[in-house]
């Protein structure tokens, strides 16, 4: 059948269409009619489902689907048939008409149905391995939507977390606390070394049966107080355990010395992994001074990071060795170094690190970015649970971003920043990298994949769609590599009402309070303190639920 010419723009039409594929508009086509039908035997023009004429304005189109005119910002295209659609036949979800999605909907069902079959030989199926996942990995866009055709910059987060899975019934995974205490001269004040011993009470009693506990004490020498007790046995004999801290022969000693304290927790480490091959150990350094051992320390960081034990420090009052500490931690699974600036904090600390291994409910995770090809990368940022830029020569030759992320907990979110040059694409949808997520639970391995996939529009509202709290983050992450007041400023006001909206440390609250005065007034942080600037470097302190 001949084509014919569209009224509305002019373009060629098949003659088989009702419509016009360029601006959608109703086209009229010539069907001959059978005689009876209507009293005549000839062909005829007959206009089918054309819409209510009116006068068209400049730059509208017709939905293909049912012939509704609208101004081309309010319209969209199928990713499928590539028809023009109006608001009411376009699933902005999956960017399908009315008709093409209930088709894709059907095709998955029928491609799963085909992975459950296949995989039924071996024994288990594809739905029952994804029933079984307890962490996901997600991501979040700063910009919702980029352009059409232009390399702007991309920025977003990927997130790994449980979402909201109770904590699997299976049994506890098994951990091991290694705490290294210290007990130098300067713990010798009402506000520390009692509040230290009843935090270790608290501790022991908030153990799970599945936690083993080792403790070293340490000044101007290591003391191993308990040596991988079970969690049971620590309750009865908790009496003892803490006279036994309070007769240690290097309590109030005249050195901190934290260097052998480490030799002995990856003697203990070691033993506990032999035979617990699939538990975690965590390595918690209380300290509330300067060490006077940190080159000594630093040899360390290469054993420690081979161990695969998770390290964390804590600072205990504000004047702590932050940067040694930083650097003895920071290639470390866990690697956080945090500020109890208020020494009664302690007693909420401890036990809530004891009620944190019980919800460990996978090990060795990591989580990989492969980006696609023409993609290029940029800087990478940790987020959560610890602040670091990570700069953007972290990919490998093959363009993948690795992070050995160690234990998961449940309801904890783990969170990487982006940047990335997507190119001068022109799809309405196209992927940029795919994001897996790797770990273990007992002795089986589980990884989840997800495609990371960007969309483009020229609609002007929809390309100042942003994410606020995405928005807030990459805010926050700014002041990591650069001392810009203005961006500090900026950062630090961003922090300030995350910080308040969590409930965080009311004194790491005050300090950010001084520092955004500070810049507003005389654009610098002369005024801090060294134990205020400290803090505001620090790690976040996890929440602590009520």
């Amino acid at each position: 059948m001949a084509g014919s010419s569209c009224p509305n723009c002019g373009s060629q039409v098949a003659g088989s269409a009702q419509y016009c594929s360029e601006c959608g508009a109703t086209v009229s086509r010539t069907v001959f009619v059978q005689k009876g039908d209507t009293g005549l035997d000839k062909s005829i023009n007959i206009v089918v489902g054309a819409p209510v004429q009116r006068e068209p304005s400049v730059g509208g189109v017709y939905c293909q689907l049912c012939g509704k005119y609208s101004q081309s910002a309010e319209t969209f295209k199928c990713r499928g048939c590539e028809r023009i659609l109006c608001e009411r036949h376009y699933d902005e979800a999956h960017m399908l008409c009315a008709e093409c999605a209930p088709a894709e909907e059907r095709n998955s069902e029928a491609d799963l149905t085909a992975a459950v079959a296949i995989d039924e030989h071996c024994g288990e199926t594809a739905a029952d391995r994804e029933s079984e996942h307890v962490f996901q990995v997600n991501y979040s866009f700063l910009n919702q939507y980029l352009p059409l055709g232009k390399d702007d910059l991309c920025r977003f987060l990927l997130h790994v977390s449980s979402g909201d899975q109770p904590v699997p019934e299976e049994a506890t995974m098994a951990t091991h606390l290694c705490l290294l205490l210290d007990v130098s001269g300067s713990m010798e004040a009402p506000d520390k070394y009692p509040l230290l011993c009843e935090a270790t009470r608290r501790l022991v009693e908030s153990l799970d049966d599945a936690a083993t506990l080792t403790i070293v004490l340490f000044s101007h020498g290591p003391d191993l107080v308990l040596s991988r007790s079970p969690a049971g046995e620590c309750r009865s004999r908790l009496e003892s355990i803490l006279d036994r801290i309070d007769r240690s022969g290097v309590i109030f000693g005249h050195a901190t010395k934290l260097a052998p304290s480490l030799a002995i927790a990856l003697s203990e480490t070691k033993a506990f992994t032999r035979t617990s091959p699939s538990s975690v150990t965590r390595i918690y350094v209380l300290t509330d001074g300067r060490l006077h051992d940190p080159k000594e320390c630093l040899g360390f960081s290469p054993m420690l990071i081979d161990s695969q034990a998770e390290v964390s420090s804590y600072g205990f009052g504000g004047d702590f060795e932050l940067e040694t500490l930083r650097e003895l931690t920071q290639r470390c699974r866990g690697g956080t170094v945090k500020a109890i600036l208020d020494t009664q904090d302690i007693l909420s600390t401890f036990p809530h690190i004891a009620k944190l291994s019980q919800n460990i409910a996978a090990t060795d995770a990591k989580l990989l970015l492969e980006l696609s090809e023409d993609v290029i990368p940029g800087d990478v940022f940790e987020y959560r649970p610890r602040k670091r830029y990570l700069g953007s020569d972290v990919y490998g030759p093959t363009r993948v971003f690795e992070a050995d992320i160690g234990a998961l907990e449940m309801r904890r979110i783990y969170t990487f920043g982006f940047e990335v040059r997507p190119g001068a694409v022109s799809d309405l949808s196209h992927q940029i990298a795919q994001a897996t997520l790797q770990y273990r639970r007992f002795d089986r391995l589980f990884e989840k994949t997800k495609p990371v996939v960007l969309q483009r529009t020229d609609d002007a509202r929809r390309l100042q769609m942003i994410d606020d709290e995405v928005h807030t983050v990459f805010l926050i992450l700014e002041s990591l590599r650069t001392m810009d007041p203005q961006a500090l400023l900026t950062a630090y006001e961003a922090r300030l009402r995350v910080y308040r909206e969590e409930r965080r440390d009311p004194n790491i609250i005050r300090v950010l309070e001084k520092a955004i005065s500070e810049l507003k007034l005389h654009g610098s942080l002369a005024a801090l303190s060294e134990s205020e600037l400290r803090s505001l470097e620090a790690d976040d302190i996890t929440t602590i639920e009520p």
